[in-house]
């Protein structure tokens, strides 16, 4: 009887990871490829390397799995337990007298791991992740990660260096038809064409080398007032690159700080009407809420997912995608933004609003487990039909004084 159970839990748990993991996937994917557009917008504006782009998607791609890690829960268990339903074989369990409740547990398990899941990204993995990225774009903006010069334009590649490059290839490894301003410390000032030149790792870190192949070299020193010019096989020229000072300590903004920081914060703040303690305040109790409504989506995808297989319906799927993502809007926007600005505690406004979540998703599965012939989704289409039937005739009426 036990091996039964096992085989019918890796079974459902089966069903509903193929199309939790696609979602999961979809979803990150889609997520990134919108940042990236930004991203890559935002480096060629900088002059940096395009490399720089992969990296910086790399340290937000925690903030996204924390994003897409609900939806594809509710996904992989609504559409595993839909599935069940219209292939009759969820008639057969329950014929064996197995209840939704006893159906629920291995996806309710798989719900607490994403949740842990979840955590652990946002307690600890996606700080240090935000952290990396901030720091990657201030050394973006400082120029520490090398110049990207685009071809036909002046660039000034340092203080006493300008650069205009006639055509790149290989990426922009190999550069052509180029033209050098350069000013030494004396004050002496030289001008080079080459025909051919790359960047070079400099000789120690704050600098960087830039060889130039076949050219003419025009110098203009200090008190002399004939230049002299001289052709060259191979020249370098070495280039300074800007000092900037290092970057920020960890922590100084909200979603830097670890769970345990956090905590840590909160207990030792001086002011705790201040600004910033409000924010640290709401920031922290977000990841406790949104962690904790792992524990009901289990119930909401149950809830949507069970159909009845003389009338299915698609609605469920789209209606609890709809519950969740306006959930966790009023809960991004409204409640933190609340605790953030001191009109609401986290317990008049955060809290029973995952009450209210909670208490939803746990009726509708009660229903579904207790009440034979009950339909959340029926059900829930009956409240929307009613509720955009009611909307449409307020917009119908005509406005008091205008003529028929």
């Amino acid at each position: 009887m036990r091996g039964r159970m096992g085989s019918l839990d890796r079974y459902i748990l089966k069903t509903a990871f193929v199309p939790m993991a696609m979602s999961l996937l979809v979803a990150a994917l889609l997520l990134l490829l919108e940042q990236m557009l930004r991203l890559l917008d935002f480096v060629l504006n900088e002059n940096g390397p395009v490399d720089v782009v992969w990296r910086m998607l790399a340290f937000l791609l925690p903030q996204y799995l924390s994003l897409a890690l609900p939806l594809s829960l509710f996904l992989g268990a609504v559409l595993a337990y839909r599935k069940l339903s219209l292939s009759s074989e969820m008639d057969t369990m329950q014929a064996t007298g197995m209840s939704h409740w006893r159906l629920l547990r291995p996806v309710y398990g798989l719900g607490v791991v994403m949740m842990l899941i979840n955590f652990a990204i946002l307690a600890y993995i996606q700080p240090y992740a935000q952290y990396g990225y901030q720091e990657l774009r201030y050394e973006l903006q400082a120029g520490l990660l090398g110049a990207r010069v685009p071809a036909g334009k002046f660039v000034s590649v340092s203080k006493n260096v300008k650069l205009r490059i006639g055509t790149t290839a290989d990426g922009g490894a190999e550069l052509g038809d180029l033209f050098v301003a350069y000013r030494d410390k004396q004050g002496n000032r030289s001008t080079f064409t080459a025909e051919k030149g790359k960047f070079m790792r400099g000789p120690d870190p704050d600098s960087m080398v830039l060889r130039l192949e076949h050219g003419r070299q025009m110098v203009v020193r200090a008190g002399v007032d004939h230049p002299g010019v001289l052709n060259f096989e191979l020249q370098d020229i070495v280039i300074p690159l800007p000092k900037a000072t290092a970057f920020r300590a960890r922590g100084a903004e909200k979603h830097e700080a670890t769970f345990g920081e956090l905590i840590s914060i909160l207990k030792n703040a001086q002011d705790k009407t201040s600004h910033s303690y409000r924010e640290y305040r709401a920031n922290f109790h977000y990841r406790l809420i949104h962690t904790l409504t792992f524990l009901a989506l289990p119930f909401l995808a149950v809830a949507f997912g069970v159909t009845n297989r003389r009338q299915p319906s698609g609605a469920g799927p789209a209606l609890g995608i709809f519950v969740i993502v306006l959930y966790h809007k009023l809960l991004e926007i409204w409640a933190v933004g609340a605790v953030s600005s001191g009109e609401l505690s986290p317990w008049a406004s955060m809290y029973p609003l995952f009450g209210v979540f909670s208490v939803f998703a746990l009726a509708l599965f009660y229903g579904v487990a207790e009440k034979p012939g009950f339909n959340a989704v029926a059900y829930a289409e009956i409240v929307w039909a009613g509720t955009i039937g009611r909307v449409t005739k307020l917009f119908r009426r005509k406005p008091e004084g205008q003529s028929a």
